[in-house]
């Protein structure tokens, strides 16, 4: 079983705070095995379960819940056949353009939106905003999961939308349509 724990003491938050500061654990290695033959199980007796769909406690309700936390192993997970993850080379694209010239932050609350986060388009980075981020940095880019927005972050988001959201990728890019 994994022990990560979050503490807050100090101040009282609750655990999906932007402030919070958690010690993740690697998980054991034969929970992970086993986690992989249920999900395929699962998957081969409903094949109609998208690939985004596929996500964590914190996920769903990153203002409350940090599991599985960031250690928790996605990539691997897709490399079997569960779960979204991304497409490097087209990430690096992203990056090169997002480096050049960032998004506005309300572009990536509608970007984080679009793939399935509940972050309303305020172009602020308020507590909302941040503890999306945080929960999809822990799921797609567990190096660093500060919850601030980046380029590299900003990338991951519309390379997953190119790859499983491809239409809400081009409504969010021309508006107009």
């Amino acid at each position: 079983m994994n022990r990560s724990a979050c503490h807050d003491a100090a101040t009282g938050n609750e655990p999906g705070s932007p402030e919070v500061r958690c010690e993740f654990r690697d998980f054991d290695e034969e929970q992970i095995e086993l986690l992989i033959e249920l999900m395929l199980d699962i998957l081969q007796r409903h094949p109609r379960i998208d690939p985004v769909d596929i996500v964590a406690h914190s996920d769903i309700a990153p203002d409350r819940r940090l599991d599985p936390g960031p250690k928790f192993p996605w990539r691997r997970l897709y490399e079997h056949g569960i779960g979204a993850w991304y497409d490097d080379d087209t990430v690096d694209r992203y990056r090169q353009r997002f480096e050049a010239q960032p998004p506005t932050l309300a572009l990536l609350q509608r970007g984080l939106r679009a793939y399935g986060y509940d972050v309303d388009d305020t172009g602020e980075n308020d507590p909302r905003t941040q503890v999306a981020l945080r929960a999809f940095q822990m799921h797609f880019r567990p190096s660093d999961w500060s919850g601030g927005p980046d380029a590299e972050t900003a990338a991951i988001v519309f390379a997953l939308l190119e790859k499983y959201r491809p239409r809400a990728l081009t409504r969010l890019l021309n508006p107009s349509l």
